[in-house]
């Protein structure tokens, strides 16, 4: 299990694991994927 390693990355291991936050910048400049409208997944009751 991923949060098991984790938790022992950080010497945690009596601990559970409840959330990550990543920090850091990505090595790669990707062009940004085209988004759908707002229309397309939004429902209005």
């Amino acid at each position: 299990m991923l949060g098991k390693e984790i938790a022992k990355l950080v010497n945690y291991e009596d601990m559970e694991l409840i959330s990550v936050i990543s920090i850091g910048y990505p090595n790669e400049n990707p062009k940004q994927r085209p988004r759908k409208k707002l229309k397309e997944v939004l429902e209005w009751y």
